[in-house]
């Protein structure tokens, strides 16, 4: 009897460590649904600073937008840029060649400013050919006015200015980079300048 009593009881703790198993599995399980935690950061929203426009914090995958899915304003990338300096000092510029000041004002200045602060671009280092495939994302977004011969006018000031200004944090990035890459940009920045100088 005191066997059959102590099976029982053996038994029906092995039951209840299963069933316990099986809920906490079944809570982690999809088809249970998300947890309340999950739920409310799925309804969580923001809204751009630019445009006005409110959608879901998270992507359905549970990662966190990085820019607004109507007008492509970058919400959380280049913060630290965004808070930099919003123009470049009028004493630096004025040592720039005029064809150089014409872009920053009349073009960077204005085209620049659209779908994020000027100071982003002022404030962020970049080798020319990221600066290439920066300037010619912009180009496609929705009301940034850029033309393709404006790109090419912006994309070259952006490297010209990098080097000159931004040139011991360019060396940086310069340095991390493969021999062939490094020759590579750094044949594009000579030629910029050159170009931007009136060198041959």
């Amino acid at each position: 009897m005191r066997l059959f009593r102590l099976t029982v009881s053996v038994t029906g703790l092995v039951m209840v460590g299963l069933c316990a198993l099986l809920v906490v599995a079944l809570s982690d399980h999809p088809s249970a649904g998300p947890a309340p935690q999950k739920q409310a950061a799925a309804k969580e929203t923001v809204k751009c600073p630019k445009c006005g426009h409110v959608q879901p914090k998270f992507r359905p995958d549970g990662t966190e937008r990085a820019g607004c899915e109507k007008c492509g304003y970058t919400l959380k990338a280049f913060i630290a840029a965004d808070k930099g300096p919003a123009k470049i000092d009028g004493k630096v510029l004025a040592t720039y060649p005029k064809e150089m000041q014409r872009v920053y004002n009349e073009l960077f200045s204005k085209r620049c400013s659209r779908c994020h602060t000027l100071a982003r671009p002022i404030n962020v280092t970049m080798a020319p050919t990221e600066w290439e495939r920066y300037v010619k994302r912009m180009m496609r977004k929705p009301g940034s006015g850029i033309k393709p011969q404006e790109a090419k006018q912006i994309w070259e000031f952006l490297v010209y200015d990098t080097a000159k200004r931004r040139k011991a944090v360019l060396d940086k990035i310069m340095a991390s980079l493969s021999p062939p890459q490094r020759e590579k940009e750094q044949q594009i920045i000579e030629r910029v300048v050159k170009k931007a100088e009136g060198r041959s």
